[in-house]
């Protein structure tokens, strides 16, 4: 049997060390802890600051029986602007939903944004600044808008990192309920 040389040993001893690492690393990423959103399914906790600056609206406010959806927001996203125009235009087409706008960014900018859109004047629509980061905590936000959407029972049926249509949350109610 051959020995071998002293390059051929390092290259092997490389080439060993680096498979124990990547089955580590894989093995790591699959033991990570899963969002808060997937182990409970159920609407988060929360406590919004409402446009008047003196109101609080929280879980416990929201209409029992009635789905739910929760989009997080920024009221510089294009995208965000985007797709709330689109739900300011439809939200009377969707009665059934109850819509929580919130965005942990200033009071000021929210209001501003309301004040183009009248979100806050539809009757199924909350707006609100998330002052204490709960809803990107518990979702593990990364692109806004997103989009969490719950049954009349309360039971998570869909996430949308980066947004969804007004068309998509009635088809997937339509399968669910």
């Amino acid at each position: 049997m051959k020995l071998l040389n002293r390059k051929q040993y390092i290259h092997a001893l490389m080439v060993i060390l680096t498979s124990i690492i990547s089955l580590a690393a894989t093995a790591q990423a699959d033991t990570a802890p899963k969002p808060l959103y997937l182990v409970t399914r159920q609407v988060p906790s929360f406590k919004l600051l409402l446009l008047d600056s003196a109101t609080y609206y929280l879980k416990s406010d929201l209409k029992q029986k009635k789905a739910t959806c929760i989009i997080y927001f920024n009221p510089d996203c294009e995208h965000c602007i985007t797709e709330l125009t689109h739900l300011s235009d439809s939200a009377s087409y969707t009665p059934n939903i109850q819509y929580i706008l919130a965005s942990y960014a200033p009071l000021y900018l929210i209001k501003k944004l309301d004040s183009t859109l009248q979100l806050s004047a539809k009757r199924n629509i909350v707006v609100g600044r998330d002052e204490r980061y709960t809803i990107p905590s518990f979702y593990k936000v990364r692109f806004t808008p997103f989009v969490a959407l719950y049954a009349k029972l309360g039971g998570l049926l869909q996430v949308y990192q980066g947004g969804t249509s007004i068309a998509n949350l009635k088809r997937v109610l339509k399968k669910y309920n």
